[in-house]
């Protein structure tokens, strides 16, 4: 291990003390949600056997590999795929009512979240009149709608959010952690230090930033870059721009779709 990978994992350990305290009520939903998802396991290497046999009957039969959007229409005629997705969509509100639950708890956690997301505020740049692409609003990712814009309706979504994801890959209810504490986001970097020993970035543009997990994992390894993160979620934008003044980071967070971006032409 690098000494740069040890900085980066020390880094994420005070990323740990920045999490709401675990309500009595988010310890109980995260116990329900592992239960849940535990017993879905089973049933989801049932499906991927499922999943062989179709493609190989269509291939079979057509001479040629079914699309994406071929094989998920056969399969949802199937009633051990249907019951899957009974299994995964319904319980995966808990991760996410165990997060909320915690922060709605935690009023101190409320206070400094609010502190720092005003903290700074030129480098937080969202724009209301952003159009959302139909690829973001229509489908639903990690089993939830995605909080495009509706930072309005509930306060501290993209925490809500960030914290309910990492919650999804937990086998204990005691644990909490920020998509950047996962140690996943600590290996991309180190993956790019084993592959590109010399990379030394001036500028960083991640796109898709979410929360900023993968955004302050990069700007922690590499300090002297000047980092940047778009994505068009508001909600999330705010969660990554607070934990970012609260490590004492100065990223700058863009709200934009990646497809449509406001930067110069050359500036990354």
């Amino acid at each position: 291990m690098t000494n740069q990978s040890i900085g980066l994992n020390t880094k994420e350990d005070n990323l740990k003390s920045l999490c709401p305290k675990i309500s009595t009520q988010g310890q109980q939903l995260t116990q329900e949600w592992i239960e849940k998802y535990s017993a879905a396991k089973s049933v989801f290497y049932q499906v991927a056997e499922l999943v062989k046999t179709e493609v190989e009957q269509w291939t079979t039969t057509t001479g040629k590999q079914p699309t994406y959007g071929q094989i998920r229409r056969q399969l949802l005629t199937h009633d051990l795929v249907k019951e899957f997705e009974k299994m995964r969509t319904g319980p995966a509100g808990l991760a996410f009512n165990a997060a909320r639950a915690d922060i709605n708890a935690d009023l101190d956690y409320q206070q400094k979240i609010k502190e720092w997301e005003n903290t700074a505020k030129e480098r937080l740049n969202l724009n209301p009149e952003l159009e959302m692409p139909l690829y973001v609003t229509q489908p639903n990712f990690h089993w939830c709608p995605y909080v495009a814009t509706n930072d309005w309706e509930e306060q501290f979504l993209g925490c809500v959010w960030d914290m309910g994801t990492s919650i999804m890959g937990q086998s204990s209810p005691t644990i909490r952690h920020y998509s950047v504490g996962s140690g996943r986001l600590s290996r991309m970097v180190n993956y790019l230090l084993e592959r590109f020993p010399n990379f030394k970035p001036r500028r960083i543009l991640d796109m898709g930033c979410s929360a900023g997990g993968s955004t302050i994992a990069m700007a922690m390894e590499f300090p002297q870059a000047e980092i940047h993160g778009i994505d068009v979620s508001s909600s999330q934008l705010r969660c990554g721009h607070a934990l970012s003044v609260a490590l004492d980071l100065p990223i700058y967070y863009h709200q934009m779709d990646a497809s449509h971006t406001t930067f110069a032409e050359g500036s990354f």
